[in-house]
């Protein structure tokens, strides 16, 4: 393709009306571009984006598309457009609440994209190409079906945020020792019953979710968890904790509330920039009540 060629395509690619209009023009001399293929592509993606009885599309309506922000949520999408890799300018793209149960190959092309909501879908895979989405830094996949998680998201070197609560995971890839961008895992309401020790070595972890599983105890490994800021273990079936617990000296949120503990360890009291401990609903006695709280002066703790 001539350099020619190659700005022609990229007013075709803008998001301003104006070039879009001139890159049509300009091709009327240039049959060879084979520009009414990118048309058709367009055409499609917005069929099945807004107008499913469109017949025809104007610069107007291809410069929507080529946005860099897409809010489809709660549109009754059950699935996306093959063609939908035509969206070169994509950075964040919301499909909340929707019916999708897949998702097509060329997603892969969207290599600009940096945020993804997929919540409340049908999903249950991701594409094998999936993880060519270099850029993404937040993944939402909440409210899904996925039985277990893609390992194709653990090659995913800047993402941030992964969001997998409200699914049906009993175990996790030991991939995902990769995600080193990783800062906050969401996994609450799932079906685990033991913590994956993949996630006490998440490097650079600081906020994990795991409310509403079905934990009974947790591992000695979690002192590795040392970047940890924020630990959400609510409605689970802890009985007693690690005394390795008091490893985890940047932690500043514990949320115990709704388990079944009766005391903490005394390690506790090396929670040194603890602010917060939650430990609502458990049947700690009074006795002991007191005892925590002098173990922790400076923090706020909740029975």
């Amino acid at each position: 393709m001539s350099n020619q060629q190659t700005k022609i395509l990229e007013l075709l690619r803008s998001p301003q009306e104006a070039n879009v209009a001139l890159a049509i023009e300009l091709c009327k001399s240039m049959p060879q571009l084979a520009l009414p293929r990118y048309i058709e592509s367009y055409l499609r993606v917005y069929r099945a984006f807004f107008n499913q009885a469109l017949k025809g599309i104007k610069p107007k309506q291809i410069a929507e598309l080529n946005q860099p922000v897409f809010e489809l949520s709660d549109q009754s999408l059950e699935k996306l457009p093959p063609e939908i890799g035509i969206l070169q300018n994509l950075e964040s793209l919301n499909l909340w609440d929707n019916r999708i149960r897949e998702l097509p190959p060329d997603i892969e092309q969207l290599q600009g994209l940096k945020k993804l909501f997929l919540s409340n879908n049908c999903l249950t895979q991701l594409p094998a190409g999936f993880a060519r989405l270099q850029k993404l830094e937040e993944l939402w996949l909440n409210g899904n079906y996925f039985t277990a998680l893609p390992k194709t998201v653990a090659w995913l070197p800047h993402l941030k945020v992964l969001v997998m609560g409200q699914n049906r995971l009993t175990t996790l890839p030991c991939d995902l020792t990769h995600l080193s961008s990783l800062r906050k895992f969401w996994l609450f309401n799932n079906h685990f019953k033991t913590l994956p020790l993949v996630l006490c070595y998440i490097p650079n972890l600081q906020y994990l979710w795991l409310r509403g599983n079905q934990l009974t105890y947790l591992p000695g490994a979690i002192q590795q968890m040392q970047e940890l800021r924020g630990l959400g273990l609510s409605d689970n079936r802890l009985k007693h904790l690690p005394q390795e617990i008091g490893a985890l000296k940047n932690l500043q949120k514990l949320n115990l509330a709704g388990n079944q503990l009766t005391t903490l360890p005394a390690e506790i009291d090396r929670l040194k920039n603890l602010q917060e401990l939650d430990l609502t609903g458990n049947p700690i006695p009074y006795r002991k009540r007191k005892l925590i709280r002098s173990w922790l002066p400076n923090s706020q703790v909740i029975f």
